[in-house]
């Protein structure tokens, strides 16, 4: 029966982290993570394509300065071009993917990369796509190209994390957590996912840690909860698991409900 019940509750733990995705993965809400702002989920696609526009700094291999415009060469010429089929394939993405028109959003941020092939938010946004589709081997590289484009980019690693955590590569994913947290230290996702990966490799001190921290930076969130009183669970800790399952089903988490009937019967308040 106690087998029975520990692979039950592993099995909700990973329903839990799935159903985050990449929820929070907008280069944007990082950015709002990062400066102590509350990162909001969603599991709609569309509400983390970044709204950042690419820049004429973002065109590589760019000549030097013009002198002049009366002196505008070819090549000058065709660089402005460039830079401006990049900004309009981008607002065109942005616009796809509020209207919920994915496909058309993916070859939109895909002509931004023929234009600007070192564009990461255009990464970052097919990673998000990808991903969304379940391609998650293409999501992935998109979001290692995001990453290899810019350094600072903590949400595609927490998007790439996922995945590998997906792939069982758990030290992968634990490395872009790791890196994510670093760059972030108020990335709220970035410790709920690491302390998820803890979990399951029944490091519950950790996990709880990770947890905490999560909450403490958004404690408006069900599943952090849940994933708390997971952690609390295995810590043999019964009355912090329910308080916390409880918490979580008030907010309307359905799988704290679920283990609140199954854990928290027996004990008294």
């Amino acid at each position: 029966m106690q087998s029975k019940k520990r692979i039950k509750m592993k099995q909700i733990i990973f329903a839990i982290v799935v159903l985050l995705a990449i929820a929070s993965c907008g280069n944007g809400q990082a950015k709002k993570a990062e400066q102590g702002e509350t990162v909001k989920e969603t599991s709609d696609i569309e509400n983390v394509i970044d709204q950042g526009m690419a820049s004429s700094d973002t065109i590589k291999n760019k000549p030097a300065k013009l002198q002049s415009s009366k002196e505008e060469t070819e090549e000058d010429k065709e660089r402005k071009l460039n830079i401006k089929r990049a900004r309009t394939a981008f607002k065109n993405g942005v616009e796809y993917s509020k209207r919920g028109e994915m496909e058309k959003a993916k070859e939109a941020f895909k002509t931004v990369l023929e234009y600007d092939p070192e564009n990461d938010k255009a990464c970052s946004n097919l990673g998000n796509i990808f991903y969304g589709m379940g391609q998650k081997d293409i999501a992935l590289s998109y979001y290692e190209d995001a990453v290899r484009f810019n350094p600072e980019d903590s949400a595609s690693m927490v998007g790439a994390g996922l995945i590998l955590f997906e792939k069982k590569d758990y030290d992968g994913a634990l490395q872009y957590y790791n890196k994510a947290i670093k760059i972030a230290p108020r990335y709220a996702l970035a410790f709920y996912n690491r302390g998820t990966l803890l979990g399951f490799q029944n490091n519950y001190g950790g996990a709880l840690t990770d947890m905490n921290r999560a909450i403490d930076i958004d404690p408006n969130n069900s599943k952090y909860y849940m994933n708390r009183g997971l952690a609390n669970h295995y810590l043999k800790r019964p009355q912090q698991a329910c308080d916390d399952w409880e918490k979580a089903a008030n907010m309307g988490n359905v799988e704290a409900k679920k283990a609140l009937g199954l854990y928290c019967q027996k004990i008294e308040k």
